[in-house]
């Protein structure tokens, strides 16, 4: 099946249209005659020069500024159970991150070798996630907060919280700032997570 993205470029002050680029490909997943839209389906996000579009079974980059009409990608990456998660449109230590639909829990993929990482809570649910420099934060349902390290994906620290709810999390210097359950923890990060 043929697909493709339209992006628009506008004039900020007058809203009149600059002009528009057009990136196509042909998606040959067996869907059973099921559309599908929305989520890993032909969502994109630009990064700097980095245009990536999510292309139902593959992830592709293409070189923003230098556009060619019907031209390959400059590098694609298999996409993992792309109809079970949601791109975030954001790139930070060379990954690209999804949260899963059904856990809720957070997924990295490595732009080098295209691995995949899950940080969830395996059984619990994942109710507050944050990334903060090179720490991953996942607060789930049964009021434990596991950190680890976005690097390697080593768990580093558990904080019981004692209550389910989170709310966002924060970082402010080397502290992170928890709420859960009418409550605020302030946890002390390693030097590694920052």
């Amino acid at each position: 099946m043929n697909r493709k993205i339209k992006i628009a470029a506008f004039n900020l002050r007058t809203g009149a249209l600059k002009g528009e680029r057009t990136y196509g490909w042909t998606d040959n997943a067996v869907t059973d005659g099921i559309y599908h839209g929305g989520g890993s389906y032909g969502s994109a996000f630009l990064n700097g020069n980095d245009l990536y579009i999510h292309q139902g079974q593959r992830l592709a980059l293409y070189d923003f500024n230098n556009y060619v009409p019907g031209a390959e990608p400059v590098k694609k990456w298999a996409q993992e159970r792309y109809d079970q998660r949601s791109p975030l449109g954001l790139v930070h230590q060379d990954r690209v991150y999804f949260t899963d639909y059904n856990s809720h829990g957070l997924i990295a993929m490595k732009l080098n070798t295209g691995q995949y990482i899950h940080f969830d809570g395996g059984e619990n649910a994942t109710v507050q996630a944050a990334i903060f420099g090179k720490g991953v934060y996942v607060g789930q349902s049964d009021g434990l907060l596991h950190a680890y390290d976005l690097i390697s994906s080593k768990p580093v620290f558990t904080v019981r919280t004692g209550s389910r709810e989170f709310a966002p999390l924060l970082k402010t210097g080397g502290m992170l700032l928890v709420q859960s359950g009418g409550k605020l923890h302030g946890i002390k990060l390693p030097a590694s997570l920052n």
